[in-house]
Formats: structure tokens, C-alpha cells, sequence
């Protein structure tokens, strides 16, 4: 076997030692130390108090504690972060105050309505009042409670003093009087007669007369030197309306200025409220109706049932009542014209919608007639003013009439 000669040993692979990488500049290093400064100084005034120097002196609103020197304002970061979150978040507006009305004490009283007259106010229901038959001293209505009453009187155009042919002219001129005194002889008078004569109190002192205002109407007030009686005198159309008031206390005062500002005219259409009037029941005739409050009834005995104030003046009389058939209501009819022509006659429809026949005459006092037909049937119906009634056509006493009429009731 041929021997082998050992090869000659192999060189072996020196390791490459690194060389050096060339100088480079240091830019990006120190662009990176630079950005870390400027984030961390942004940190710092982002979220560090900034400190704010206040000088004295200094202003400071009402219940506010202010110190002059050095304070700390809240951080960058909060101030824009509050005003973000200020401007993202909707904030409901807020509502207005709704002012809240007082309520009307004079809702609930009891409405005075003349027809005749043409105007209405409210009174207490504790107190009493109402119309007042008093042609010849101009009295219309009172209302009273514990010795405090209020009148209504009216002046006709026909008792102006001489001179005066409009009741407007007459109060401009009282107006324009107020500072001079009238004497006794000037003209105005006042003196008890028949019929409208009424005129002004001679020993007023007008020299104390004042602008004034009863609910929207302009007026005058005035009073009497020697009684404290204060006039409240206000024009409207034909009528001059004077207001009485009898001395008052200070307490009283505020009654009687919510009784003046329910003062209001009207016009002759309008209704009176009847639900407050008393009734009326007759069981024999089966009937029923209302009359007003302040009136008491009696008997007469001869059929008739009269009503009459606290003064014992009488404001109507229910004189009859028949029902009868057609043949009958014939009958009578003709009797009724044998006696003499049926006058005024109209007709009327009631709060109840339904029509009524009436007619009226003139004798003593105004009789008045009220007829109603239902399936055949009539219903006679006769009242009779007071002896008292203003002589104006019957208008006032015709009102009232057909205010009992809407308010009669058949109980059978």
C-alpha cells in the first residue's frame, strides 16, 4: 500500500478587521435633541400655571375677593380646551320669565247692567245694591256696605245750565274752571222738582276739581267742603254720569277703586246677568220666574204679587197669569179689543229661544203683556211697572219685562 505523503498545512482566512466609516456631521442627532427641547418646553407652557402680576389698585364687583400682586391664571392647555368643549356643547337658552298675572278679585262679584242707561259695573257679593226708582232727585243705582255707598246719578241735556246745549262743552268748561272758585250765583243750582230738572250743588267749591280717570273714561272729581263727599263726574253722549262716595276710610279706599275700574258703558242690546236674581215660585199656577235681588215681595190679595225696594217703592207687578187653548186665547183676544186698540206690540225672543207677543199701554202705570204659544197652548203673562217709572217711552220698564219673560218656568 503506497504511502501517503501529508499535504502541507492550508493557510487559514485571516478575519477582515472593520474599518472606520469616514467622519460624518451630527445633524440628525441634533435635530432630534433639538425637537425633544422644544416638545418639553411646549409641555411646560401648556399645562403650567401662568402667572399673572395684578396691580393695585384693582376694581372689584360686589361679594368678589381681589388681591393685588402675583396670581396664577389657569394653563394653556385648560384655556383651550374649555373654550373647545364651550363651543361644541349646545347650551339650551334660558327661558324667559313668564310674568304671572294677578288674579282679579272683582271675577266673582256681581254685575249691575242698565239698559236704560247704558252702562254696568261690578260689586261684591256682600254688598247690596241695584236700581233705584228716584226720577225726581236723578238717582240711578246704589251700592252700600257698613255706611260706605256709592250713588249713580245722571244729568239729562236738557238741565244743563243756560248756556250749554252739549254735556261734552259743559264738562271742558268745568274743567277748564279748576282753578277758579264759582261763586254761589254763577248758575249752578240744584233743586228738588218734576221730571229732569237736576243741576249742579251751588255751594260747590270748584276750585278743587282734578283730572281723573273711572276704569278707561276721562272725568272730573270734586267734593263738598263741607260734608267730604266726593263727586266723580264723567260725560258720555246724552248723559252726564256723577259718581257719589260718601266719606271713606283709608281702608275702604281699595274697594272702592276696584268697584270704579268695572265701570263701563254699554249699549242698549246687551243682557243682564239674571243668574244671581232670586226666583220666584207659585205652586197653585205652577210657574216659576226671577226678579231681582234687592227686591222683597207680597202679597196683595187680589191676585196680585208686588215687589218693591227697601224703600218700599215698588218695581213691578206680576198682575196675572193665564194658560189657555186656541179657542180660548181667541176669545180673549177680542176682549181685549173691545176694550180699545192692543198698542206697541213686538215681538221678543228670550235667552230660552223662544218668541213672545208683547205688547204695552200706558194708564196710571205701563201694564205689559207677554204671550207665548207652545204646541197650542198660550201663556198669558202681565206685569205692571211701579207708579214711580221714568217716563222715557217705556224702554226702561219693556227691559225689564222681557228679562222676567226669558226667566219664566212652566213646572207642570
Amino acid at each position: 500500500m503506497e504511502e501517503q505523503t501529508p499535504l502541507p498545512d492550508q493557510p487559514q482566512p485571516i478575519p477582515a478587521v472593520p474599518t472606520e466609516p469616514p467622519n460624518q456631521p451630527i445633524r440628525k442627532q441634533s435635530f432630534w435633541i433639538l425637537l425633544g427641547i422644544i416638545l418639553t418646553l411646549l409641555v411646560v407652557v401648556m399645562f403650567s400655571p401662568i402667572p399673572t402680576y395684578l396691580p393695585e389698585p384693582l376694581t372689584c364687583k360686589p361679594g368678589q375677593t381681589c388681591l393685588a400682586g402675583w396670581h396664577l391664571n389657569p394653563s394653556l392647555f385648560q384655556s383651550l380646551v374649555g373654550s373647545y368643549y364651550a363651543g361644541r356643547v349646545q347650551i339650551a337658552p334660558t327661558a324667559p320669565l313668564t310674568p304671572t298675572s294677578s288674579p282679579d278679585p272683582t271675577a266673582n262679584w256681581k254685575t249691575y247692567l242698565n239698559n236704560t242707561y247704558m252702562f254696568s259695573l261690578k260689586y261684591p257679593n256682600d254688598w247690596g245694591g241695584g236700581s233705584v226708582d228716584d226720577t225726581r232727585g236723578g238717582l240711578i243705582a246704589t251700592f252700600s256696605k257698613d255706611g260706605i255707598v256709592i250713588g249713580i246719578n245722571r244729568f239729562l241735556g236738557s238741565s244743563l245750565p243756560t248756556g250749554y246745549t252739549n254735556v261734552l262743552d259743559w264738562f271742558d268748561d268745568l274743567k277748564s274752571k279748576k282753578q277758579k272758585a264759582i261763586e254761589p250765583n254763577d248758575g249752578y243750582y240744584y233743586g228738588p222738582g218734576s221730571g229732569n230738572f237736576y243741576k249742579w250743588y251751588m255751594y260747590y267749591k270748584l276750585d278743587n276739581i282734578k283730572e281723573f280717570a273711572v276704569n278707561q273714561y276721562s272725568a272730573i272729581i270734586t267734593s263738598n267742603i263741607n260734608t267730604g263727599v266726593s263727586y266723580i263726574v264723567i260725560p258720555h253722549s246724552l248723559y252726564i254720569y256723577q259718581i257719589t262716595l260718601q266719606p271713606i276710610g283709608a281702608n275702604d279706599n281699595s274697594v272702592i277703586q276696584q268697584i270704579l275700574s268695572t265701570f263701563q258703558f254699554t249699549n242698549q242690546n246687551q243682557t243682564t246677568d239674571i243668574s244671581t236674581w232670586n226666583t220666584y215660585k207659585d205652586s197653585k199656577l205652577h210657574i216659576e220666574f226671577k226678579y231681582p235681588d234687592y227686591l222683597v215681595y207680597k202679597d196683595l190679595r187680589n191676585g196680585v204679587i208686588s215687589f218693591s225696594d227697601n224703600q218700599n217703592k215698588t218695581k213691578f207687578n206680576f198682575s196675572g197669569f193665564s194658560a189657555l187653548s186656541t179657542a180660548g186665547y181667541q176669545d180673549h183676544l177680542q176682549q181685549r179689543k173691545n176694550n180699545g186698540p192692543i198698542l206697541d206690540q213686538k215681538t221678543f225672543t228670550d235667552s230660552q229661544n223662544r218668541v213672545w207677543q208683547t205688547d204695552m199701554a200706558l194708564g196710571e202705570v205701563y201694564n205689559f203683556t207677554g204671550t207665548l204659544n207652545q204646541q197650542g197652548t198660550y201663556y198669558i203673562v202681565s206685569l205692571q211697572s211701579g207708579f214711580d217709572e221714568e217716563a222715557d217711552n217705556g224702554n226702561s220698564f219693556r227691559n225689564f219685562a222681557n228679562q222676567i219673560l226669558s226667566s219664566f218656568k212652566f213646572t207642570n
